[in-house]
């Protein structure tokens, strides 16, 4: 079976770099990795150093090689509205469209509406797939698709996905529990959804223990919740055990991150969504698995704890895996922490624990071969809508003229909210451009513009 992972957006450095290379790890001989040259990312290539570059203007030929050379053609990112107009027009006409042989398979790693409505055309790209993943088919995203894209059933063609890990790679970082600093660090990017100015307000509350913040990128949103509050220094090189305000540090490479979190006894991740739980997946992120990984109890939200349910039917929370942190008591945080740095038999019992618990949720090896499965046997579908019968379903005949007038001059949305809010949009730049309410249009075909 011979698989190609595309990336639209390019090597972003993050988490969805980071699925494609475990795929590649698990399967080398099988894999290809196809990213779209355009865009610069800071972190681009923290994961995979074996893939095939191309430009806008050869994605024609990079279409024919997949359908030529593939089983299975995976799309796990897109262009996004900071691309060129022409090649996001590309990507979709040149390349999702013409794929026909191999089953395509869209992966989504977005889980909030704001954010994956901000990828163009993204409606039709999802229409063109065979099959669609996310974290469950309880998330918004899974709703949204399923309500619009009727003939892609929960559970079939909207299906579930987890995160493939290779645990046994995180070997090599581990520190002897005598050898490690008694610090509690947050490694990983800016979000608000992974709390990291909950470090903040552990070193205010405890002065008996270091706590400190990596992987800060200078943003508007960073600047405010981080940046502003902390010592922040763009690059680390070393701490300041006597500051009397917690120290924060910009974007590390990986393999320094790593070494980071392992030679801590606790590393941080407060992600959670205490007001979307259906969005959780029952899942871990990549920057949480990584902490349990090198060999370091990990600090991790109650919240999400208690909203994700593991393989074996237990809630994340009731495992002895993790110091569980309810934001409401920093306190207990504190207690628990002194507690296991002063006992290296418990401390130890967390991390098997927690290496155990790993294996079973996400390495890949139980991971991978079960979704290669699903593909397989959903298989090819061959009752998909074409772009004029979903452009028809979402806003009516009327809207084609000024479908293709956006399509061919601008950055087309296409996303649930233009279904949801009845709007032909756009964008610009950054910006959502609405273009029209649906209203009666003059029409054409479609099928002559896209064949």
């Amino acid at each position: 079976m011979k698989i190609a992972i595309v990336f639209g957006k390019g090597l972003d450095g993050c988490g969805v770099e980071k699925f494609g290379y475990e795929f590649q790890r698990y399967m080398p001989n099988d894999v290809d990795i196809y990213d779209l040259q355009e865009r610069g990312f800071t972190r681009s290539g923290g994961h995979i150093k074996d893939s095939i570059s191309f430009k806008a203007e050869e994605i024609p030929e990079v279409a024919k090689k997949l359908n030529d050379n593939y089983d299975i053609v995976m799309l796990n990112s897109y262009p996004s509205p900071l691309h060129k107009q022409t090649t996001v027009k590309s990507f979709f006409e040149d390349l999702v469209l013409k794929i026909r042989k191999p089953i395509l398979v869209g992966m989504m790693h977005e889980i909030k509406r704001m954010n994956f409505d901000r990828i163009p055309m993204h409606i039709p790209i999802a229409n063109a797939c065979d099959i669609i993943f996310n974290f469950s088919t309880e998330t918004t995203y899974a709703q949204d698709i399923s309500s619009i894209l009727t003939d892609k059933k929960l559970g079939e063609r909207i299906a579930r996905m987890k995160l493939p890990f290779t645990v046994s790679d995180y070997e090599k970082y581990w520190v002897p529990f005598k050898d490690k600093r008694r610090s509690c660090i947050y490694a990983s990017r800016w979000t608000t959804m992974k709390d990291p100015k909950r470090m903040v307000e552990m070193f205010n509350l405890d002065k008996d223990f270091h706590y400190s913040i990596h992987g800060i990128e200078r943003s508007i949103g960073a600047k405010f919740d981080i940046i502003d509050i902390t010592s922040w220094q763009d690059k680390f090189d070393g701490y300041d055990y006597d500051s009397d305000i917690c120290q924060s540090f910009g974007p590390y490479e990986y393999e320094d991150g790593m070494n980071l979190i392992s030679n801590s006894m606790f590393g941080y991740s407060g992600y959670n969504l205490p007001k979307e739980i259906h969005n959780y997946g029952d899942r871990f992120e990549y920057a949480q698995m990584e902490i349990i990984a090198v060999g370091t109890v990990p600090v991790f939200d109650s919240n999400y704890g208690m909203n994700n349910i593991a393989e074996d039917g237990s809630t994340f929370i009731t495992n002895p895996i993790a110091i569980w942190s309810n934001r409401e008591d920093l306190n207990e945080t504190k207690d628990k922490i002194h507690e296991l740095s002063n006992d290296e038999s418990m401390y130890n019992d967390y991390l098997e624990a927690g290496i155990e618990f790993l294996r079973q949720e996400a390495d890949a090896s139980n991971v991978i071969p079960p979704m290669l499965k699903h593909i397989e046997t959903v298989g090819k579908q061959t009752d998909k809508m074409t772009v004029t019968q979903l452009l028809e379903k979402c806003f009516g005949i009327t809207s084609i003229d000024t479908f293709i007038d956006i399509f061919n001059n601008h950055i087309p949305a296409f996303g649930a909210k233009e279904v949801i809010e009845q709007q032909l949009s756009y964008f610009e730049k950054k910006k959502r451009i609405v273009h029209t309410k649906i209203k009666d249009l003059n029409t054409t075909s479609l099928e002559d513009f896209f064949g």
